[in-house]
């Protein structure tokens, strides 16, 4: 895993709440929705993971990196949101994982 929302003057899961679209809440009992559904519109899935402490804001760029935020073996709660590809290339250590 390697992209992650990190905004210079906000919060990272204040950036993500207030500049993404809410999809839903992941539950270890729930299907989450499909990779490919969610990217569309020049957009991709951020999932915001609550560490307790802090939270992470795992950028999405492929399937598998979705896979690895998005296992039902994960305790953690987690939100999945999707954020404008032009907008996270703002936000990200690494714009050239987002294309």
């Amino acid at each position: 895993m390697g992209c992650y929302v990190n905004p210079k003057d906000m919060k990272n899961d204040k950036w993500v709440t207030a500049n993404g679209k809410y999809i839903c809440d992941i539950s270890e009992y729930d299907d989450v929705p499909v990779y490919r559904g969610l990217c569309n519109n020049n957009r991709l899935p951020v999932i915001l993971v609550d560490n307790g402490s802090f939270y992470a804001a795992g950028v999405c760029f492929d399937e598998q990196e979705y896979n690895r935020f998005t296992l039902s073996s994960d305790p953690r709660p987690r939100t999945i949101y999707t954020v404008d590809k032009e907008l996270l290339k703002t936000v990200v250590d690494v714009p050239q994982y987002i294309s």
